[in-house]
């Protein structure tokens, strides 16, 4: 008997299966991207929203190599974040006298937050809570200047080959007195390509502040003869006898047409009270905060000691906004209560971790 062989099925050519399985992998390698990217979505969600002015937009042509070291940057940035908030409630704890044990810790805890800042308890609560996970730079050592200089975290990225090498790096810098090393060392660090902005209307007389403008002015250093003072608005502030125009420090950005700058540092003895008291730090985009608590000039100049717990409470305003607190020294010994301070927006620190 005869058999006869049924439709056989058609075998696909060697050419065909290979363009079948690059477009399986194109799908797969197409739904993985999107993971990542979700991700990446995920870690950055809870972020306030003015801080993702700072979120590096990741351009298409990125592969996917570097999304995902993005995100383990961000993974790394998220878990400091998570120890400084740790940090900071136990240090707030100690305020909390209701809830001591005994009656006598009651009234130690209580007397801790009346002290004044110049204490060696002061000293203590004013340790920083965080870290500088990026390079970390001094304007200028004590060895060569009587009070030292300003730590910069992530200096790197205000260089021309940084992820922000698109735009001018903006720096503010608000009391001058014709010193100029930071203002210098940043330019110096930078290549020249920062736009500094000078605020100190107190310099006297008139012909040395001019001349002393035309020559910072050749080094994209430029001078405003305004005070700063805590709100938002133009106004006028007293200054020993006379009377100063002033800004806040949203108004000043705002007048220079600047979104976001990536340096804030304030030296005005005695007046960042009311800057520390009053400005809206959660309405303003700004990668690192540079400031000198002077705790004897505050006192002086409001009657009133200014005491650990009033200084807990400006660090913790500038925490609550998504500042981290990555360093505290030491200023000029004979001076009272006076310590630099230094705070970094880690989203704008977020492209000097990349390829970790």
């Amino acid at each position: 008997m005869t058999i006869t062989e049924g439709p056989q099925p058609r075998r696909y050519r060697t050419s065909e299966r290979t363009v079948i399985l690059v477009i399986i992998l194109a799908v797969l390698c197409f739904y993985a991207l999107c993971f990542v990217s979700k991700v990446h979505e995920v870690r950055v969600s809870s972020l306030p929203d003015y801080m993702y002015m700072y979120i590096p937009h990741l351009p298409e042509e990125r592969s996917a190599t570097a999304t995902r070291s993005t995100a383990r940057a961000q993974a790394i940035l998220d878990r400091l974040a998570e120890n400084a908030a740790i940090q900071s409630a136990e240090r707030d704890a100690w305020f909390d006298a209701a809830r001591a044990h005994h009656v006598r810790h009651r009234k130690e805890n209580a007397n801790l937050a009346r002290l004044d800042l110049s204490t060696f308890y002061g000293g203590i609560m004013l340790q920083p809570s965080s870290t500088c996970p990026a390079d970390l730079v001094k304007t200028s050592s004590v060895r060569d200047i009587f009070d030292g200089g300003k730590w910069l975290c992530g200096a790197s990225l205000l260089g021309g080959t940084s992820a922000y090498s698109h735009r001018p790096c903006v720096v503010y810098s608000l009391g001058c007195n014709f010193e100029t090393s930071f203002e210098r060392t940043v330019q110096e660090i930078s290549g020249g390509r920062c736009d500094v902005h000078v605020y100190d209307p107190t310099l006297r007389p008139p012909a040395k502040v001019k001349a002393f403008a035309e020559e910072m002015k050749q080094e994209r250093i430029y001078l405003h003869e305004v005070a700063v003072r805590g709100t938002s608005g133009h106004s006028t502030i007293r200054i020993g006898d006379k009377e100063y125009e002033s800004q806040g420090i949203g108004t000043m950005f705002e007048s220079n047409g600047h979104d976001c700058v990536d340096i804030l540092k304030f030296d005005v003895e005695g007046a960042e009270y009311d800057i520390l008291e009053d400005t809206d730090w959660s309405s303003l985009c700004i990668g690192m905060i540079l400031f000198e608590l002077h705790g004897g000039m505050i006192r002086d100049q409001r009657g009133v000691d200014y005491t650990v717990k009033d200084g807990i409470r400006h660090v913790r305003r500038l925490e609550e906004a998504g500042f981290q607190h990555y360093k505290t020294e030491q200023v000029w010994v004979g001076g009272h209560a006076q310590a630099e301070l230094a705070f970094v927006n880690y989203t704008w620190l977020l492209p000097a971790l990349e390829g970790v």
